[in-house]
């Protein structure tokens, strides 16, 4: 990958508008109204704190500071789950103006070396992460939308907002630049199942010259600095088409089980620290074309210091993954219409306009940070 390819990349255009899908049957809040809302609940049970948080839909990011002064004032642990899955789906949004620095975007040429540093970055990110193990926890929430039929039963499924509905731990090893997941023991009153929703892969590094060795045929441009305990970052935003696309969806399961799979164009924000180039955050958002078998896909891949050997290393800290598809599919043949389930339809194109999204979040984590030896068995 050549960084004089990225520096044409540069040019300044129209700062992209924030991505914010919502339900059509929420509202949307900022981060202050949220507030508001938080604090009006006064006495309220939990059940009724949790049932008016998942009516809500957040148009900015949710911080981790203010995350854990809301989840403070809430009366139970239901509202905090809730609060907590309308944090996760605030991730790939923007942070409140009010929390955005007011300072002068850099120069084009400034623009250029925070670039030329994260492309440093990435080429020796991968030379120098030594071989590590660490654990992944993920828990997986789902919804049943309104309309979700119970083929089994042929009885429509009640709504019920964003739930877990399992959790797994596996240990993931990097090895010479490559990733393999170990599944652990099961939790106690459960399994590790097949996971469900998009499944990911690459955050120790291997997906940064995914993104980068795209990027040239792509738009990179600088968006706004976002400020942390450490210092200002630099965000820029980015798109690649999909004719110059590696980066694969996947998403578990479609048609009785079977495994999606597609390369899609997306765009995302990376955001830099300025000084060394070290990404310290990426968000990866599919553009599935119409018709695609799932309708949504998004990542996102927070990084921090790890000491491993004496040494930091920034590795993934935190990940959050959002999907959504068709639960049912309806087709309108000439005679009557018919209701099948996902795995009868050949596309979610099939469901038309009114079909209801199934929502599929994982939240993951990574710690446990560990040098892998060759003595370790």
């Amino acid at each position: 990958m050549r960084s004089t390819t990225l520096f044409l990349l540069l040019a300044l255009l129209a700062a992209a508008q924030s991505r914010g899908g919502k339900s059509v049957t929420s509202k949307s809040v900022t981060v202050e109204q949220l507030s508001r809302e938080v604090g009006s609940f006064g006495k309220q049970s939990d059940a009724k704190a949790a049932e008016r948080l998942y009516d809500l839909q957040l148009t900015e990011r949710l911080s981790a500071n203010k995350l854990a002064s809301f989840e403070a004032a809430l009366p139970g642990p239901d509202s905090r789950r809730a609060l907590v899955a309308l944090a996760d789906q605030s991730e790939f949004l923007d942070p409140p103006p009010a929390e955005i620095p007011n300072q002068p975007a850099p120069n084009v040429a400034q623009q250029r070396e925070s670039i030329a540093r994260s492309i440093d970055y990435v080429q020796a990110t991968l030379h120098r992460m030594p071989n590590l193990f660490a654990n992944r926890d993920t828990i997986r929430f789902e919804d049943f939308p309104p309309g979700l039929r119970d083929e089994s039963t042929d009885t429509m499924v009640p709504y019920q907002p964003l739930h877990p509905v399992s959790r797994s731990m596996e240990t993931v090893l990097y090895q010479d630049g490559q990733e393999l997941v170990q599944k652990q023991a099961a939790q106690p009153g459960g399994s590790n199942p097949t996971p469900t929703g998009m499944m990911t892969f690459g955050e120790f590094g291997p997906i940064f010259p995914v993104v980068y060795g795209d990027l040239p045929k792509g738009n990179l441009r600088w968006s706004h600095w976002e400020q942390s305990k450490t210092g200002l970052e630099s965000v820029f935003r980015f798109d690649v088409p999909k004719a110059a696309s590696h980066y694969q969806v996947e998403f578990c399961c479609i048609r009785g089980g079977m495994l999606f799979q597609e390369f899609s164009a997306y765009h995302g924000v990376l955001i830099i620290d300025p000084a060394n180039g070290t990404i310290l955050r990426m968000t990866l958002i599919a553009d599935l074309e119409k018709g695609a078998q799932i309708a949504e896909a998004e990542l996102m891949v927070e990084y921090g210091p790890v000491e491993l050997g004496g040494k930091k290393y920034f590795c993934p800290v935190r990940s959050i993954s959002v999907s959504r598809a068709p639960g049912e599919i309806v087709r309108i043949a000439p005679d009557r219409a018919r209701i099948l389930s996902m795995d009868q339809a050949t596309s979610a194109n099939e469901a038309g306009e009114g079909a209801p999204l199934q929502t599929m979040l994982n939240e993951t984590t990574f710690d446990n940070y560990h040098l892998f030896r060759a003595d370790v068995q």
